[in-house]
Parts: C-alpha cells; structure tokens; sequence
C-alpha cells in the first residue's frame, strides 16, 4: 500500500484521500475471489526501517459518522494490527479507514482503506526525522504553480496553487517564530485568505507582500492555496528558487494582456461557460513574469478545451470566485476526522487555539448540510 504523506495541526488527510474516495463509487469484487478478512495489518517504517513502540490510532468516517475507534503500539519489528468492524464495502456501507501515527511530535496519516483490495497488502505508514528550517524559511522547490485571475469591480481576484515538494529524507519544522516557507505573492496582494489544501489557517501569515508557512513540511510534495485581490496586474511576479511549472489562467472577459516571461498557450474550458486564456512556463530558476497592455491576444491555435485542469479543481475543492465547489459527505468528513485527531493530539490548551479549531469544525459541518 503507498504511503501516506503528513497532514498536521488541523488540516485534511492526504490528497490521495480524495481520490479514493472516488472509488466509494465503484463495485469491486473480492480479490482472486478469495475471502477478504477484515483485518489491517500494518507497519510503521522511518527511513525504511521499523518503528518499534510506535503508538497508530485506527479512524472511521463514514457518512454518518468520524472517529478515532482503536490504537495499538508497534512491535518489535514495527509491524500492528487493527480488527476492523467488518471489510470495507465500497457498495454497501461505503466507509474509510485509515491509521495515524505521532512522531518527534509530527502527526501523520497512512493512505484510505476504502475496498477489500486495500486489505491484501501491508498498510505502511512512514514517520521521519525533523530537522530546522533557517529562520527565514527554507527555498523548496516549486513543483508546480497554478495562478487563476480573474477580474472584478475593483481589480482582480486570484486563487494561487503552490505544489512545493521536500526532497530531503527528514520532515522540516521551523524554529520559534521563524517560518519553515516563505514566498512573494502577486506583487499587491491584498486581503489573503487560505484555500483548500495542506494547510490549516493558525500555520500561515501574510506580511510584506509573502506568505510564510509555520506547518512542517515531510518528505515529497505538499499542496498550499491562497486567494487574495490585486488592484491590478502592473507589478507582475517574482520567482524565486526554481519553479518547475507554472500556468496562469485569466478568465474571460478580461482585458487584453501581454504575458512577458511565460508562452501562450490554447485557451482552456473549465466547465461550461468559464473559459480561460493560459499561459504557461517550465523549468525557471530565479525568472520574473511581468504584464503590460496588448491591442489584441497574440496568435495560437484557438480551440476550447475541457483540461485535467477541472479534474484537479474538483478534487481541490478550489474556484476562482473564493468559493469552493461542493464535497462529497466523505471528503468533508474525513476532513473533521483528521482535524479532531489533530486537535486531540496537540496538547494545545489555549482559548485561542480551541477557538481556531471549533471555528473551522462548525465551517466543516456547516457544508455537510443539505444545500451547502
């Protein structure tokens, strides 16, 4: 079974969680046509080696209902072991399962169980080492960068995707008050909210025109979303460190641009009547993006397409208008799961963090109600 990556201090389970859950919707049928016993058997590894005396919850979410239902610490050779209630049925009673475990203080979260399938293999859930981020914020690498801008009464509103990526073999955390990331926004950024993403809103500031990230950041890539308005386009971007891709899309009806340091590409369809002209760049180390005023869009093969770009925006949850597309019942209860196991787990016994947690609990379910 794949790993699981890190999702601490409130925030969703992996993003690979999405994508299971998408297979709720799908009938499987017993492996080779053998009986399927509903046990979970596991094996917590760092750096490829077990964990011993390592303590791993078991949590349920359903459609009904989210918990934590059983722990067990790890033997000698890292290996545990969960009963589950029953095997997962993807027809019938549509639940996930799924293990965490607490390590050097860093919480982190095994892959979903959602199908019998998941029941052949051993579940591994990996933990690392931590080690300090400089007190500005360590430069990872920008794996890719989706920028969606559209314009409003005022200016312009942008939903920014960062997908950074830690290629070390240990977890980075930050020192005290120092960030663990740090990158410039849209030059003008203003009035910055968090989307939907690896993050949870007390891990997060917005000073001097960068948003800094205090989370800590495990091994292999991580998904950070930010929107916020700009008056308007004038002072460009600055990309520091490499970035690996980046697309800009701009929805019509927009003005006519011209995109200095990325190349035009076809213009895409996200979804029935919100098309976006694109713009794209690959492998940029230290590069700027700068716009000025066009007197027409420049020239390229002029067809609509509906992208994987709307497969992501889906499971993302993400929307130019600042606002997100609805979730699956699942989705949104696998999220209160893995923040009320976050929250348990803290030790944080402060008026503001509870605050902060019941604040974003009632946000949760308040999307779990018909209508939402």
């Amino acid at each position: 079974m794949t790993p699981g990556r890190y999702r601490g201090g409130g925030v969703t389970v992996l993003a690979g969680v999405l994508a299971a859950i998408s297979a709720l919707a799908a009938p499987t049928g017993l492996v080779g046509q053998e009986e399927v016993t509903a046990v979970l058997r596991g094996r917590v590894l760092r750096e490829a080696q077990p964990v011993s005396g390592q303590v791993v919850k078991l949590h349920r979410v359903s459609s009904e209902a989210a918990g934590e239902i059983d722990s067990v610490a790890t033997n000698v050779e890292g290996d545990f072991r969960f009963v589950l209630p029953y095997v997962p049925d993807p027809e019938g009673r549509r639940e996930v399962f799924f293990a965490s475990a607490r390590f050097n203080g860093i919480l982190y979260f095994g892959a979903p169980v959602s199908q019998p399938a998941d029941l052949d293999s051993i579940y591994t859930l990996e933990v690392y080492d931590t080690v300090s981020a400089p007190e500005s914020g360590l430069g990872f690498v920008v794996q890719s960068r989706s920028i969606f801008a559209e314009t409003t009464e005022v200016g312009w509103s942008v939903t920014d995707l960062f997908e950074i990526r830690n290629d070390g073999a240990r977890t980075v955390v930050g020192r005290p008050g120092g960030a663990v990331w740090s990158y410039p926004l849209m030059r003008g950024a203003d009035a910055v909210e968090l989307g939907d993403g690896d993050l949870s809103e007390d891990a997060f500031a917005f000073s001097d025109g960068r948003v800094m990230v205090y989370a800590p950041i495990p091994p292999g890539p991580r998904l950070f979303v930010f929107r916020y308005s700009v008056p308007d386009l004038t002072g460009g971007l600055l990309l520091p460190g490499t970035t690996e891709r980046i697309e800009l899309l701009i929805r019509e009806p927009a003005p006519l641009l011209s995109v200095n340091g990325l190349a035009a590409l076809a213009p895409v369809e996200i979804e029935p009547g919100a098309a976006f002209r694109r713009y794209a760049g690959d492998s940029i180390a230290e590069g700027r993006v700068t716009f000025s005023a066009a007197e027409e869009v420049p020239t390229i093969p002029f067809r609509w397409l509906v992208v994987g770009v709307a497969m992501a925006l889906a499971m993302l949850g993400v929307w130019t208008t600042r606002r997100p597309l609805p979730a699956s019942r699942a989705e949104l209860l696998i999220e209160i799961a893995a923040l009320d196991e976050a929250w348990e787990s803290s030790g944080d016994e402060s008026d503001t963090g509870r605050r902060k947690y019941e604040r974003r609990r009632r946000r949760l379910l308040a999307r779990l109600q018909p209508g939402t």
